[in-house]
């Protein structure tokens, strides 16, 4: 894991700025499941909220490229990592995140939280891969802990629960293993074009995904029959858990490095639980709370295994 750097002032002020904005990142984005929760009584569905909430989002990450434009590094590969912009708008944004709220419709926001944060344990199966290496053993038991501390934190609901929402945690773990593609391309491609750019077309990529699997598959005016809160809460969660989050932690990724970003995004499941607590009146019980820990020490240290750097 990437540790703060020695002997030189500014790098050290570099590496603790990003781990703050990292943080904040996470605070924001952390709300996403709250924002979802609170809106779907009111009848909305999630395509058409994810809509919503994209296309508010969209202006707000252009405007901020105008306002602050960034330059593109020398070896930025138009071919190459065009292709890899593209998968990471569609494929590891837009897919994922509507699997993710999908999912939210009968997984609750902590559970559901959990179950996205174990991306840690995605990333170093792939990067793993990528290097077509094998991975070390206590990786190996390092997996299998975390995994079965989600099958704990699953089971500790009671059987019944787990029955009702087993569809929504196949597709929240599809969702962490999409967005881990997602987190290790951002962390070169972040480099490479620079925070806002990269956040401004990853964006826009993911838009024109959902808007067109919207108008295949939905009518368009059920955008416009919505109770108002429904756009308060979109835009709400276009600000707070969309362009506040992404910025903020591709900007901490740049400062600390793809280890270090991933270990900080593990203090998300403990934040969505204290807002699921104040907003929801979400609980876990014993047995789930055990799972959560283990969860999260697991994704912790495997994701400061050496194995899992990107630069292997």
């Amino acid at each position: 894991m990437n540790a703060l750097p020695a002997g030189n002032g500014a790098d050290a002020a570099r590496w603790r700025s990003g781990v703050v904005l990292t943080l904040l990142g996470v605070i924001a984005f952390s709300s996403k499941g709250v924002f979802a929760k609170l809106a779907y009584p009111h009848g909305v569905e999630p395509a058409a909220f994810m809509l919503m909430r994209m296309s508010l989002a969209i202006p707000l990450f252009w405007l901020l490229l105008l306002w602050r434009g960034e330059p593109v590094t020398e070896d930025w590969r138009p071919r190459v990592d065009g292709w890899r912009l593209l998968w990471a708008g569609l494929v590891g944004y837009y897919v994922a995140q509507l699997l993710d709220l999908i999912a939210l419709q009968t997984v609750s926001a902590t559970l559901g939280r959990l179950i996205v944060f174990t991306y840690p344990c995605f990333i170093v199966i792939l990067l793993a891969l990528l290097g077509r290496r094998w991975l070390e053993g206590r990786v190996v038991v390092l997996l299998a802990f975390s995994y079965g501390g989600l099958a704990l934190a699953l089971v500790g609901g009671g059987m019944e629960e787990l029955r009702a929402t087993w569809s929504g945690v196949l597709m929240m773990l599809a969702s962490a293993a999409l967005f881990a593609t997602y987190y290790v391309i951002a962390g070169d491609l972040g480099r490479k074009l620079g925070t806002r750019r990269f956040s401004a077309r990853v964006m826009t990529i993911a838009t024109i995904g959902i808007a067109a699997h919207y108008v295949l598959l939905h009518p368009l005016d059920a955008l416009w029959g919505q109770p108002w809160i429904v756009y308060g809460l979109a835009l709400a969660m276009a600000v707070v858990a969309t362009v506040l989050p992404l910025i903020l932690i591709v900007e901490g990724m740049r400062r600390v490095g793809t280890e270090t970003s991933a270990v900080l995004n593990l203090a998300g499941p403990g934040f969505t639980f204290i807002l699921a607590w104040v907003l929801l009146g979400e609980q876990l019980r014993p047995l789930q709370w055990l799972g959560f820990a283990i969860v999260l020490l697991g994704a912790w240290q495997l994701s400061g295994r050496r194995v899992a750097r990107q630069d292997n």
